[in-house]
């Protein structure tokens, strides 16, 4: 579906071309992975375990209870923030605001500064090449 728009010719043709080209790899990446690696995935996660012993056993066992403290710091914050709608809007609005400021400050047009949009019509001559009609 995206590949025909690659193939578009001039300007929209030269911003949509990247984009499909992006679009149409990323589905067939993630056709791949649909396919092949989730269900491996699957199979290996939905297994039966045995205890692990080893090294890395340990280091995960430490780091459960510091993952297990972060994680009630964070159901702690979201709470508050539900209970105090307004700190959560004043974030919002506060991001909102430096996005405007950035988006300003940033340029926005595939364009240059140097376009002037000026447009030369051409028109075909007998002989078949075109001819610019400003003057």
């Amino acid at each position: 579906m995206f590949v025909p728009v690659a193939f578009t010719s001039g300007i929209q043709g030269r911003l949509n071309k990247q984009f499909a080209v992006t679009i149409a790899i990323s589905v067939l990446i993630s056709a791949f992975n649909a396919l092949t690696l989730s269900p491996a995935l699957s199979a290996l996660l939905l297994r039966p375990r045995k205890e692990s012993k080893g090294i890395l056993a340990r280091f995960f066992w430490s780091l459960q209870p510091r993952l297990c403290k972060g994680n009630a710091r964070y159901v702690t914050l979201s709470h508050g923030l539900i209970r105090k709608a307004v700190v959560g809007m004043l974030i919002l609005g506060v991001f909102a605001a430096l996005d405007a400021v950035l988006g300003r400050s940033l340029p926005s047009s595939f364009l240059p500064e140097e376009d002037y949009g000026y447009l030369f019509p051409k028109r075909p001559t007998s002989s078949g090449r075109f001819a610019r009609e400003d003057g």
